[in-house]
C-alpha cells in the first residue's frame, strides 16, 4: 500500500496544475510535431515552455519526496525508495508491468 503522503500528493491542487501544465505543453508540442509542414519556430517556442514545465515539475516533485521521506521511518523509507529505484533502473518497456498503486511489479 502507497504511503499515506502519496495520497496527500494527489490531492495537492498546486502539485496536480503544474502536472497538468506539463501534460498540455507536451501535447501541444506533439501536436505541432505531427502537423505538416512543420512551424519550426513555433516547435522551437513550444520546447522552450515544456522545458520550464518539466523543471517546475521535477522542483515540486522533489520538494514532495523530501516531505515523503521525513514522514517515514528509517525502515519505511529503505522499503519504499528501494522499490522505486528499481522501479527506474528498469527498461521502459517493462514499466507497464508495474502497478502504482502498490508500487509491486504485477505478475
Amino acid at each position: 500500500m502507497p504511503p499515506p503522503m502519496l495520497e496527500k500528493m494527489r490531492e495537492d491542487t498546486e502539485f496536480l496544475e503544474i502536472k497538468k501544465d506539463l501534460d498540455v505543453k507536451r501535447r501541444e508540442l506533439m501536436t505541432e510535431l505531427a502537423k505538416d509542414p512543420i512551424d519550426e519556430p513555433l516547435i522551437n517556442n513550444l520546447l522552450s515552455e515544456t522545458y520550464l514545465a518539466q523543471n517546475a515539475f521535477e522542483k515540486k516533485m522533489s520538494e514532495k519526496l523530501i516531505e515523503l521521506r521525513k514522514s517515514m521511518t528509517a525502515e519505511e523509507a529503505q522499503e519504499y525508495f528501494s522499490k522505486r529505484a528499481e522501479f527506474i533502473r528498469q527498461p521502459h518497456f517493462n514499466r507497464d508491468k508495474f502497478d502504482r498503486k502498490t508500487h509491486r511489479r504485477s505478475k
